[in-house]
């Protein structure tokens, strides 16, 4: 049996313990003390305590049993030295395992734990041969060799309790068992009798001292691993919140390079038409015939400066705020009602057409979020739309309500329609005569994203017209967006060409002929 002396208890852990955040707390405790158990040492005590035990027994007990015993003795001792051998192997191999505890190791370490008690029956084997064949006087040398060796295992059992009370108690129960059987089996007086109580006592009393010392190493043990796995958890711990810190550092960096582009747009575009305002002014006080048009001019730049700022003020709440209101049920007609008078003198202003194709219909929309967008594709179809005019239409089929906007409009570039709804995106940026900081759309996608099961999908073809499609499934209302230029025939296939696969909406035919209508 392995009993060499463990002289430092607390190795220090293997780096490989860096892994143990896979592991629970007694789960890290397991590996540690299987770790211990199974460390390499050497083996000069326990092999002297062999040759010294067989010497002693050769002289008095058979021969071919003190033979037996150091066979068997030594081929234990091999035994628990071939797996030590082979736990080690296991690891040093650890630092390409994913995990601290594997399969391998922790049957390597139930076979040591076994050998153990293989090994302790072994030992107390010797034992029958001590009392049955050894003079008084060697008894007790064996006697007193044999508690050494009990002594000795718990330095080396005492990271595993379960095993070093097994250990302790086969070492002893042997003794007491033969000693018992020797008693009852010989004629003894009184004398011996003492004796023998005496044995009896001293074995009993070896054995309390065994687990009392036993338990405090073992206390020891846990005690030092616990202070060792709060230390791996902590310096866990933290490396995970300075991972967090620095996402919350590099979004905060993000978000303030997002304020910088607002700030840095916002006051270049709104330079412009304050500044055309006071020049407008100045040439108020120095040329009263053209009084009136600079009027018209003051209340352009006038209504330039609203929006901006209704813009900053609608990209600030959505950035403040998440709350979405209720859902109301608005009718169709009530929808096509507000977009009339709020665009209609805005088409008029710009001398082009606006029509409406009117259904009738309910939704049960957030009446906020919707007209919002309505008003923002609107708004966009109209400013881009110089000659010609728009065509607001719904129609309805059997799980959906869509609305579409058709304009003569310019369209969009290829390259740059996947920006569209970023933040400050236009464009039209060479163009500064449109007004906006370009947050329109990005405040559109919030408020679709807001929307339970909407999304939108964009598509256009420069000098053609665009195509946005916003539709929610969880609420059975879709709604079609689509900026289109006019065809010299305006025809469905016209249509369906230039939409391609992503609308598979069959066209109705009265929104053909209204289309072709304003193309004339």
């Amino acid at each position: 049996m392995d009993t060499t002396k463990q002289v430092e208890t607390h190795a220090t852990p293997v780096e490989n313990v860096s892994n143990s955040h896979d592991l629970t707390r007694e789960e890290w405790f397991e590996f540690e003390s299987n770790r211990l158990l199974l460390e390499p040492r050497k083996q000069t005590v326990s092999t002297f305590l062999r040759v010294f035990m067989g010497l002693a027994l050769i002289f008095y007990a058979p021969q071919a049993a003190v033979i037996i015993w150091l066979l068997l003795s030594f081929a234990g001792n091999f035994w628990m030295q071939s797996l030590i051998g082979q736990y080690a192997k296991l690891l040093s191999g650890l630092s390409e395992q994913h995990h601290v505890m594997t399969e391998s190791m922790t049957q390597v370490a139930e076979q040591y734990k076994l050998a153990w008690r293989v090994n302790a029956l072994i030992w107390g084997g010797a034992s029958f041969l001590f009392i049955h064949y050894l003079p008084f006087n060697a008894q007790l040398i064996s006697l007193v060799i044999a508690n050494a060796l009990a002594f000795l295992s718990i330095t080396r059992t005492s990271v595993n309790v379960k095993l070093m009370n097994q250990v302790t108690a086969i070492l002893i129960l042997a003794q007491l068992l033969f000693a018992v059987l020797h008693f009852i089996g010989t004629e003894t007086d009184d004398s011996k009798f003492q004796i023998y109580a005496i044995y009896v006592v001293y074995l009993l009393f070896s054995w309390y001292l065994l687990r009392i010392v036993g338990r405090r190493f073992a206390n020891l043990h846990r005690s030092y691993w616990s202070a060792e796995y709060a230390k791996i958890k902590l310096i866990d711990d933290l490396k995970t919140s300075q991972q967090q810190l620095e996402i919350k550092h590099n979004a905060l960096q993000e978000a303030d390079k997002v304020i910088q582009r607002f700030y840095s747009g916002a006051a270049h575009d709104l330079r412009q038409p304050i500044g055309a305002m006071r020049l407008y002014v100045d040439m108020l006080e120095t040329d009263s015939e053209e009084n009136q048009q600079l009027i018209s001019k003051i209340k352009q730049s006038s209504d330039s400066v609203n929006q901006l700022f209704n813009e900053l003020f609608d990209f600030h709440k959505l950035n403040i705020s998440s709350d979405a209101s209720a859902l109301k049920i608005i009718s169709i007609e009530e929808i096509f009602t507000r977009l009339a008078l709020h665009f209609e003198p805005i088409a008029q202003t710009k001398k082009i057409k606006l029509k409406f194709k009117r259904k009738q219909g309910n939704l049960n929309v957030n009446v906020q979020y919707f007209t919002r967008i309505l008003s923002n594709f609107v708004t966009n179809a109209i400013r881009y739309t110089d000659k010609g005019g728009v065509l607001v239409g719904v129609r309805k089929t059997s799980e959906h309500i869509s609305f579409e906007v058709w304009d003569t409009g310019i369209g969009i570039q290829t390259t740059v329609q996947d920006k569209i709804f970023q933040e400050f995106f236009r464009a039209d940026a060479p163009n500064k005569d449109t007004e906006g900081l370009g947050l329109g759309l990005a405040i559109v996608s919030e408020l679709v994203q807001r929307m339970d099961g909407a999304r939108i999908v964009f598509q256009s073809k420069p000098g053609k017209g665009s195509g946005v499609k916003l539709s929610t499934y969880k609420i059975p209302i879709l709604v079609l967006i689509i900026f289109r230029a006019p065809h010299k025939r305006c025809s469905r296939h016209a249509f369906q060409q230039l939409l391609g696969p992503v609308f598979t909406l069959k066209m109705p035919n009265g929104l053909d002929t209204d289309v072709s209508c304003l193309a004339r």
